[in-house]
């Protein structure tokens, strides 16, 4: 059997990762032939990377994504493919993997007799307010000779747009008509990792389950694969707790089924790292260890900055306690806290375990002491907080307690320590975000414009060029460990251009950028909590949450149908209990639609108005209703709008209203 190939492959910056290599490798156990598309320039390395492993690299415009790509091939070598292959595979970039054999897999659902056939499924759903049959879906698809050979298969790609500008528009005009187009043609599919446990009688409860059901696919179902997208899927968290990539992951690399360096070199080159740390989880909660010293080949070294005393006497015996789990420890500390630095850790500066300095503002003396070691590890704890203007000492002290459990855990160091051990592409582990009086405004990581922006100018000019304006940082919080080579990374950085740093602000600016050189040395930045944290954590979010919830609510019942964006198909019903709940409506559209809904509402409510977008040489009239204006219109709060236009329109007018503060918005 001759079975060929058309890999479908896409990247901004035209490097093709070790990820793709290994797939085509896997693949060339199975195809005679691949035809790489590359939907955009290649880099002339990765052109030498991928011929091994091909027949022929195609380069073109990235119009139409990858089923743009599989229509131009297609159209283009349709005689060379067509004259003796058997088999046709459609497969992309989309995935890593194969975690198994794919010559298993071939073997299986060759035995099936089907006239095409996919991995995975999508379940009959509603797309885009449309409902769509259940689907093979096209990240991977495989023709048997029968399909391939016919003029429906021809027909199929003349009858898919060229340009196909959105991936809206790919997922509409192929993935979801492909299967449809062929099964009335009388043609059979199946699919090679079937969940069809987590299908839904209601369609609109129907979701990809490259997306919801990973774990379950690779370790019950033989799926060999995970979707790229997972690394920084967070959408899912409205249906589930996101638990799905965690599992998946850990369950790959605990089975040894894949090499994960292969994930992280990709995933970290392309996607954010609060994106990833987001939809990953990377959160570590350390653990008591054993009474037993803990065996770790690294070496850590502790930098712990204190500069008031409302918190000195559990921090300094915190660290006291900690000490031994450290190579050594620099404790900077400012003037006037001196003198009780030294009465209470004399003993440890004698043996050369401590070393006490008076902090200045700048990063030197950080840098300088940092070079002095062989260690492979950093913990920078920062007890410097302010609450906002008010500079309260019980938030200072609180935020500092904070940090400490979870950066100095009372006997947990050494399980920090570990995990770094364990967990090799580990970068870096910050605090918590701290959520304490005025921390409250940037707690998940926000930060405003101008912070963002010299952020990314500080990161350009050290050659990173993955930080995205305005995107959220990991956390927070100034303390944290990492690497003791990311550090490094820094240091070079300042020691080239020092003099024009400014020295009140640069440790800050310091600390923001370790989880994108973190990224560049190609690992990953998470969170670190201790037990203890992890339980006063849990209640603090739920009541803050409950207490969000609790005002949601109340205006909710306030406007109960204010802005009801997401019912999608609204019932004659809930258009009158709107209208009756309001008393008085306006009607924006003046044409068919809107004469619809005047016909359902006109005996519920008063109709104040028909409203126009330009009011124009319209009628100036309906039914003795007036057609005003959108300028003319005079709604107070209690009133209510029913948009009634097309769909295409719905939006744009309702974020009008929305800037005319106009809150009781009904969408037909």
């Amino acid at each position: 059997m001759k079975r060929i190939g058309i890999f479908s492959f896409f990247d901004i910056a035209g490097i093709v990762d070790d990820y793709v290599i290994y797939y085509l490798k896997e693949m060339n156990k199975v195809l005679e032939d691949i035809y790489f598309v590359s939907n955009g320039k290649l880099s002339q390395e990765s052109k030498v990377k991928v011929e091994p492993y091909i027949r022929h690299i195609i380069e073109r415009e990235n119009k139409g994504f990858d089923a743009g790509a599989y229509k131009d091939v297609i159209s283009a070598f349709e005689s060379e493919i067509w004259d003796d292959a058997d088999e046709l595979v459609l497969f992309n970039d989309t995935v890593f993997g194969p975690f198994y054999k794919i010559e298993d897999i071939f073997l299986d659902m060759t035995n099936r007799h089907v006239d095409f056939w996919g991995m995975t499924r999508h379940e009959k759903a509603i797309a885009w307010r449309e409902p769509v049959a259940a689907c093979v879906q096209s990240y991977f698809l495989c023709v048997s000779s029968r399909m391939l050979h016919s003029k429906d298969f021809m027909d199929f790609w003349r009858s898919i747009p060229s340009d196909m500008p959105t991936l809206q528009d790919v997922v509409i005009n192929f993935e979801f008509k492909f299967t449809d187009f062929f099964e009335k043609r009388g043609y059979t599919w199946d699919v090679y990792s079937d969940y069809s446990e987590i299908e839904s009688e209601i369609p609109e409860f129907n979701y990809s389950p490259t997306y919801y059901g990973n774990y379950e696919l690779v370790k019950y179902k033989g799926y060999p694969f995970i979707k790229r997208k997972n690394l920084i899927f967070r959408d899912g968290f409205k249906l589930c707790n996101g638990e799905d990539i965690v599992k998946c992951l850990g369950y790959v690399r605990d089975n040894n089924l894949y090499d994960v360096r292969l994930i992280w070199e990709n995933a970290l080159r392309i996607y954010d790292p609060q994106d990833i740390y987001a939809a990953c989880h990377f959160l570590h909660i350390s653990k008591a260890t054993s009474k037993k010293p803990m065996t770790t080949s690294l070496k850590a070294r502790l930098f712990a900055l204190i500069r008031s005393e409302a918190a000195w006497d559990e921090v300094s015996e915190r660290i006291e306690e900690c000490v031994g789990a450290f190579s050594s420890v620099c404790l900077c500390v400012s003037y006037n806290m001196r003198e009780l630095a030294n009465k209470k850790f004399g003993l440890h500066q004698n043996v050369g375990k401590i070393e006490i300095i008076s902090v200045n503002e700048s990063a030197e003396f950080f840098f300088d002491r940092l070079a002095q070691t062989d260690d492979d590890l950093v913990c920078f704890f920062s007890g410097d907080y302010i609450d906002g203007k008010a500079e309260s000492k019980i938030s200072y002290k609180s935020a500092a307690y904070k940090d400490l459990d979870c950066i100095l855990p009372y006997k947990c160091v050494g399980d920090i320590i570990g995990f770094f051990e364990k967990e090799q592409f580990l970068g870096a582990l910050f605090a918590p975000d701290s959520y304490i009086g005025g921390h409250i405004m940037h707690h998940g990581g926000y930060q405003t414009a101008e912070e963002s922006k010299r952020l990314e100018c500080f990161c350009r000019d050290m050659g990173i060029l993955t930080v995205k304006k305005n995107k959220r940082r990991i956390s927070n919080s100034e303390s944290f460990w990492c690497r003791k080579n990311i550090l490094m990374f820094l240091k070079e950085h300042y020691d080239r251009r020092k003099d024009r740093l400014l020295c009140t602000d640069d440790m800050k600016l310091f600390i923001k950028s370790i989880p994108y050189i973190t990224q560049e040395m190609g690992m990953f930045s998470g969170i670190t909590m201790s037990e203890d944290e992890a339980r006063i954590e849990y209640v603090n979010m739920r009541e803050m949450l409950t207490s969000l919830l609790d005002t949601y609510r109340d205006n909710r019942r306030m406007e109960q149908f204010a802005d009801i964006v997401n019912w999608k198909l609204p019932s004659a019903k809930q258009l009158t209990d709107f209208c009756e709940f309001c008393g008085t409506v306006y009607i924006y559209g003046a044409g068919d639609y809107g004469r619809r809904v005047y016909s359902a509402i006109h005996e519920k409510c008063e109709i104040k108005a028909f409203i126009v977008s330009q009011k124009g040489n319209n009628v100036q009239e309906y039914m003795g209703i007036p057609v005003i204006g959108k300028d003319e219109m005079k709604c107070n709060s209690t009133e209510g709008v029913v948009i009634a236009v097309s769909e295409e329109k719905q939006e744009e007018i309702r974020r009008e209203l929305k800037r005319m503060n106009i809150r009781r918005v009904f969408r037909v």
